[in-house]
């Protein structure tokens, strides 16, 4: 059985959703431009959602993981996780020192 392409909904009723991060997707779902309440609803839920990412990402402090979490979303690891990425980068150069 072959694929058919029925085509994209269009006909979203957009102003209903409008000032809602849904309203935000359905603009483009519909191909239009969204509104500037859509755009704060999402700016909004986007900081909410960074702010908590960042407060999850500490959880794992102390770890490698934790310090590459820490670089990607702040820049600047914790001391806790400095340590940890001594210590990994140690047991790293010891482990390629005795394969060469």
């Amino acid at each position: 059985m072959a694929y058919i392409f029925r085509g994209t909904n269009r006909d979203i009723d957009v102003p209903e959703k409008c000032g809602t991060r849904a309203g935000h997707a359905a603009h483009f779902t519909a191909g239009t431009k969204p509104c500037s309440p859509c755009n704060e609803a999402h700016s909004a839920y986007m900081r909410d959602w960074r702010r908590n990412k960042k407060i999850q990402m500490r959880t794992s402090c102390g770890t490698y993981a934790g310090y590459m979490r820490h670089k990607r979303a702040e820049g600047y690891p914790c001391e806790y996780c400095l340590r940890a990425y001594a210590e990994y980068m140690a047991e790293y150069r010891a482990n390629r020192k005795l394969v060469a």
